[in-house]
């Protein structure tokens, strides 16, 4: 989420790609080993190229963004998902779908 390495991203587009990849926003990226690294590589691309075919971050009912009263891979709800603030953002997860 900082901005210093890509400039652009803002809290829901983070939210996402790190949802889709499975990682937590808790650990620092120099924590991170290289299976987490290629899975974020691979999210961002999807997230990004969908974003920008939408013209915005689109509200479909697969994206966390969409359903952020609920992780729809998990369908856990809002008493299970947890938010703080990441680098001074607000960031919500899934302790379940990011570990």
């Amino acid at each position: 989420m900082y901005q210093s390495v890509i400039a652009g991203l803002g809290n829901l587009l983070c939210d996402e790609i790190l949802w889709r990849a499975c990682v937590s926003p808790r650990p620092p990226a120099r924590d991170l080993g290289g299976t987490a690294y290629r899975s974020l590589h691979a999210a961002m691309g999807r997230v990004l190229r969908s974003s920008v075919r939408a013209g915005c971050v689109p509200p479909r009912r697969s994206w966390l963004t969409a359903r952020r009263e609920t992780a729809s891979r998990c369908a856990r709800a809002v008493a299970g998902r947890c938010s703080s603030r990441t680098a001074g953002r607000p960031t919500v997860w899934c302790p379940r779908c990011q570990p």
